[in-house]
């Protein structure tokens, strides 16, 4: 629907139709539904599962218990820098959605 009125839209604005028919149309919207989330003991057996013995399986608790104890979106985690963690404050800079800076 939502195609159909641009297409008309555009039509109508450089004059190749005198009235638009998709006007009055309305563009039924989706209901917002909450993300569906992971239970704790999920989380709890798959951080139990990480052979925190090798440097590869460290880095994988520690990227999981930062995505887990932060809620930050993955795509912020995958392009978080070593240069934008403090661990002296315990701060993260997180740049998220249009480069907006979080900590």
């Amino acid at each position: 629907v939502a195609t159909l009125r641009s297409f008309f839209k555009y039509c109508f604005k450089r004059g190749h139709i005198d009235k638009n028919p998709a006007q009055l149309l309305v563009v039924p919207k989706k209901d917002k539904t909450l993300p569906k989330t992971v239970n704790s003991s999920d989380i709890e057996r798959m951080m139990d599962s990480i052979n925190t013995e090798t440097p590869s399986g460290r880095q994988d608790k520690a990227l999981l218990e930062l995505f887990y104890g932060t809620g930050i979106r993955l795509s912020e985690l995958i392009q978080l820098n070593l240069s934008e963690v403090d661990l002296r404050n315990n701060q993260i800079i997180v740049t998220g959605k249009g480069n907006k800076q979080r900590i």
